[in-house]
């Protein structure tokens, strides 16, 4: 059990006990972000937070979103790397990480887009590989990309899609095509309830799955 679901449990008696509504966990983070931006050693320095940001953040374990969470997360089991070619497109400079990963006993997810970032994944070691759908330099959403690389895998890999599945008919077919699994977040994070989401996406997968 990580940190973030066993203070859930506690926090969710907590607020029964006494009446706290739902909108005090954003106001508390409104506000701590907040006081952030006054310090310049804080961690969210330069990174204000709105309400709109904080509505739309995923879920980590109900009632805590993203942002109610320490950004420094303890006890994690896995990471999700890019390859170094994406990473040096960001701000910060990038850092090395698989053998790392493998010596902490934390399995990597490493991130792909297309065929020579494929390569170059499978070239380091990567055991477990996700490819990303949306292209992280225009924010441009193709699915087929999980089609065109699942089928390059090694039969040892754990192939995994991400982003721009919104129906149960895409888990369907990406897993008729030997996907394994599936990284699922803008299209239950928008949802009111995203546990009912799921619930739903994967009775469509099912049911799309025994008419094929």
């Amino acid at each position: 059990m990580s940190p973030a679901q066993k203070y859930a449990m506690r926090y969710q008696r907590f607020a029964h006990e006494h009446g706290i509504v739902p909108s005090a966990l954003r106001a508390i983070s409104m506000a701590s972000y907040h006081h952030a931006q006054r310090n310049p050693r804080a961690v969210m320095y330069g990174r204000p937070l709105t309400e709109e940001a904080y509505d739309a953040s995923r879920w980590i374990t109900e009632p805590f979103r993203l942002f109610d969470c320490c950004q420094e997360n303890d006890g994690a089991a896995a990471i999700l790397l890019v390859s170094a070619e994406r990473a040096g497109d960001l701000r910060h400079k990038p850092c090395y990480l698989l053998g790392a990963a493998a010596e902490y006993g934390l399995a990597a997810l490493v991130e792909v887009h297309d065929a020579a970032e494929l390569a170059r994944g499978l070239a380091a070691g990567a055991e477990i590989v996700g490819v990303n759908n949306r292209n992280l330099r225009t924010l441009d959403v193709d699915v087929e990309a999980s089609h065109r690389l699942i089928g390059r895998m090694p039969e040892a890999a754990v192939s995994v899609a991400e982003s721009g599945l919104r129906r149960g008919t895409d888990l369907a077919e990406l897993r008729r095509a030997g996907c394994d699994a599936f990284l699922v977040g803008e299209a239950l994070m928008t949802r009111e309830s995203p546990g009912a989401a799921l619930r739903a996406l994967l009775a469509e997968a099912s049911e799309a799955a025994e008419a094929a």
